[in-house]
Formats: structure tokens, C-alpha cells, sequence
């Protein structure tokens, strides 16, 4: 990303601690889902927590929303497909 893209404050691109670890925790629970359909939900939920705690520091001003986004995101989706793989059974 360049200083030239409209729409993307350097604000945007700070460090948020909180979000990075829901990040990690979300691409780990997409990786455990693999192996453990409930081990991911597990893990997937408290990504999904960490993530929108992230998204309520970068409202107060403290941390990025990009790490967030992606967090929530994989988060959910580590969430959402063991629970839809269990329904289809």
C-alpha cells in the first residue's frame, strides 16, 4: 500500500497487539479444523473475541483495523465451517 491510495489513513496500518493475536489465533483454528472440527470452534471463538476487541481499540484510536478485518474474517469462517459440517452429518 502507498500513501497515494485514497481511503487508507496511517492510522489504519498501526500495530494492533489485540487484533494480530486473534489473527494468529483464527489462522490456527483454520489449521486445527483440519484435524478437530471442535477443537477449531474452540479456538475459533475466542479469535473471533480477540478480533473484535481489536476493532473496538481501533475505534478508540489505540490500534489498525486491517488485522482486525482479517481476524474476524478467518476467525469466523474457522467458526462457521466445522459448525456447517456437522449439520451436514
Amino acid at each position: 500500500m502507498t500513501e497515494e491510495q485514497p481511503g487508507y489513513s496511517p492510522e489504519d496500518r498501526v500495530t494492533n497487539p489485540v487484533a494480530v493475536a486473534g489473527l494468529v489465533l483464527a489462522i490456527i483454528a483454520l489449521l486445527l479444523s483440519v484435524v478437530s472440527p471442535a477443537l477449531s470452534i474452540l479456538v475459533g471463538v475466542p479469535a473471533v473475541a480477540c478480533s473484535a476487541f481489536g476493532f473496538r481499540l481501533h475505534a478508540l484510536g489505540r490500534g489498525g483495523r486491517f488485522p482486525a478485518a482479517a481476524g474476524l474474517v478467518i476467525g469466523t469462517a474457522a467458526v462457521i465451517l466445522p459448525i456447517g459440517l456437522y449439520l451436514t452429518l
